[in-house]
């Protein structure tokens, strides 16, 4: 009889205590190799990494680029290009198992990367629903998300009123003007991906300028600020820089965060001027110079 048996008999009536077996049987697997003609049971945590640390050299002897996982018992199909795809891989599914460590949770797999693990938490673990539908018209009582991929297929899936083109200030002008909306709701879906954020913590705005007149404000991601400061007032940052300038701040580009050799040089927003700053002729200001604008 095994060891594992010989404890179970001394609980009595099992059917009595279903929770003390599951322990139990958690418990004496826990330092178990997986390696599958192992199945060595180790005394505790550090033996057990030294243990299968052991055991990854040898999966990475025997691996050849293209293929894919040779430790044995692996149940990943998926062909590894890389030897940085397959270490990791042998590290986060192996070596270091990247389990979830909420108390409770019923699954024990572990995870491919970190990004998959913060998606079960989410999830899983998180009131937090910090995604929000951007349309102020939305037919689904379901408008908060936990994760970005469940707000995207709401994107994606739910018709909103007047959704052939973007509702943020500056990208709806500017594809008004074009004359050419979405052509489908993948498109929408994807240009929400790329350069908005759904969660109000994340989104950047720019307030230099007229764009500071309009009070609106419009989630890009860091990228989206970048394009739209260096086409609409020919500020060219690169996005390290742009990013520390707005370290602590709201997120909001405003003149402070214009550096000091640019400061007399950016123009005014064509887009915010021409609805905030018109003339008895309805001509527009171009430049914050023209108009005698101090920077805000």
């Amino acid at each position: 009889m095994s060891v594992l048996k010989t404890a179970l008999g001394s609980l009595g009536t099992t059917r009595k205590q279903p929770g003390m077996i599951s322990q139990l049987q958690s418990s004496f697997d826990r330092y178990k190799c997986t390696w599958d003609e192992c199945q060595q049971r180790l005394p505790g945590d550090k033996e057990l990494r030294d243990h299968l640390s052991a055991h990854s050299v040898d999966a990475l002897a025997h691996w050849a680029c293209g293929s894919i996982c040779t430790w044995q018992g692996c149940k990943f199909k998926a062909k590894f290009k890389t030897t940085h795809q397959f270490n990791t891989h042998l590290e986060n599914i192996h070596a270091k198992p990247l389990l979830c460590t909420r108390s409770r949770c019923t699954y024990k797999r572990p995870f491919k990367n970190e990004y998959e693990l913060e998606r079960h938490n989410s999830s899983k673990h998180s009131a937090e629903r910090p995604w929000e539908c951007p349309y102020d018209y939305c037919p689904s009582e379901t408008r908060a998300f936990a994760r970005k991929d469940k707000w995207l297929k709401h994107i994606r899936e739910v018709q909103h009123e007047n959704d052939a083109f973007c509702l943020y200030h500056h990208c709806y002008f500017s594809t008004i003007r074009a004359g050419k909306g979405f052509e489908d709701r993948k498109e929408i879906s994807t240009h929400f991906n790329l350069w908005h954020s759904g969660r109000a913590v994340d989104g950047y705005g720019c307030a230099l300028g007229s764009c500071g007149n309009t009070g609106k404000r419009d989630r890009w991601h860091l990228l989206g600020l970048q394009q739209h400061l260096q086409i609409q007032h020919k500020i060219v940052l690169g996005l390290d820089s742009l990013q520390t300038g707005l370290k602590g701040t709201d997120h909001i580009f405003r003149s402070q965060q214009v550096p000091f050799d640019l400061y007399n040089k950016w123009i005014d927003c064509e887009i915010c001027a021409s609805q905030t700053l018109q003339t008895p002729l309805g001509n527009t200001t171009s430049t914050s110079a023209q108009f005698g604008m101090a920077p805000i």
